[in-house]
């Protein structure tokens, strides 16, 4: 009797898997997960799984169906997506996180949502992102996390954050900065900042960004701040970018118009009598220092 009972079950078993292996999606605890792109949803979905690989580029009718609305969170990682069409998102109107992770998305662009306020956590990891900037995240204004970490970022424009003052974590780890101008990041109010991995130029042309970065440091929000080193020039390289010196630059002379101040000195040896005419020749607006020429003509 107990074999039969056990055989029972191990054949229902593996009916169970025969079927979900022929499935298009199947239902687990929390998620519904789907190995073809299914032409309609049920109702009532919190959380959608693709796991379609070669995608290429998708667009709004892949997700043209309106039981999509009750969705808070998307995952398509892995699945070869090399770009997203206008409004791709737009049946998701209470999407909380999207999961892009390990694709080949060369661009972000909030154009891909009708929805921007509803968003928290964004994840593009491992892609072959370059540039962000204005439309990259505009109107993302709820968004929490971030992470753009093992792209190939180099260019990050100063209105490219703006409007993410709710933004908790931003992940740029092993990307392409050399650089970044301090007004990338002017918008972000007590967010924690992944820049380790990174080619940093610590140089002094930019001085103001190790400046900058010090700040960060003073305040625990630069993460993995040992790792945020300096990849040139050769003698820095290695060094924590936020512990370089400031530079201290040179005042130099050029030649600028100078005006000529004649001025009557009486001096000589005591009991002399001897008078001495000096003229001073004082060279105008040449810094914080004055150099003063003095040509004495003794009687």
């Amino acid at each position: 009797m107990f074999v039969n009972m056990r055989a029972l079950f191990i054949f229902v078993v593996f009916q169970r898997i025969r079927e979900a292996w022929f499935q298009s999606c199947i239902y687990t605890e929390t998620d519904y997960v789907c190995k073809e792109i299914p032409k309609d949803y049920p109702a009532g979905l919190t959380s959608v799984i693709i796991f379609v690989s070669g995608l290429g580029e998708i667009g709004l009718s892949m997700f043209n169906s309106t039981n999509l609305t009750s969705v808070n969170s998307l995952t398509m990682a892995y699945q070869g997506i090399t770009a997203i069409g206008p409004q791709t998102f737009d049946k998701f109107q209470n999407l909380k996180t999207l999961n892009l992770d390990n694709n080949h998305l060369s661009q972000v662009s909030s154009d891909w949502f009708s929805h921007q306020v509803t968003l928290e956590t964004l994840r593009l990891s491992n892609n072959k992102i370059t540039t962000l900037d204005h439309n990259s995240l505009d109107g993302l204004s709820n968004l929490l996390n971030l992470d753009l970490s093992q792209n190939q970022i180099h260019t990050i424009t100063p209105s490219s954050l703006l409007g993410l003052s709710k933004l908790r974590q931003l992940g740029l780890t092993n990307n392409k900065l050399t650089h970044l101008s301090m007004d990338a990041f002017l918008a972000l109010n007590g967010t924690k900042i992944h820049l380790d991995g990174n080619p940093w130029d610590c140089s002094c042309s930019v001085n103001d960004f190790a400046k900058y970065l010090r700040g960060l440091q003073n305040a625990s929000l630069l993460e993995n701040k040992m790792l945020v080193c300096c990849n040139s020039p050769p003698h820095l390289k290695g060094v924590p970018v936020w512990q370089v010196p400031e530079c201290k630059t040179l005042t130099t002379m050029s030649p600028t118009t100078t005006s000529l101040t004649t001025v009557s000195l009486t001096t000589g040896s005591p009991g002399t009598g001897n008078p001495a005419t000096v003229l001073i020749t004082k060279p105008l607006r040449i810094g914080p220092s004055t150099l003063i020429i003095l040509i004495g003509r003794w009687n």
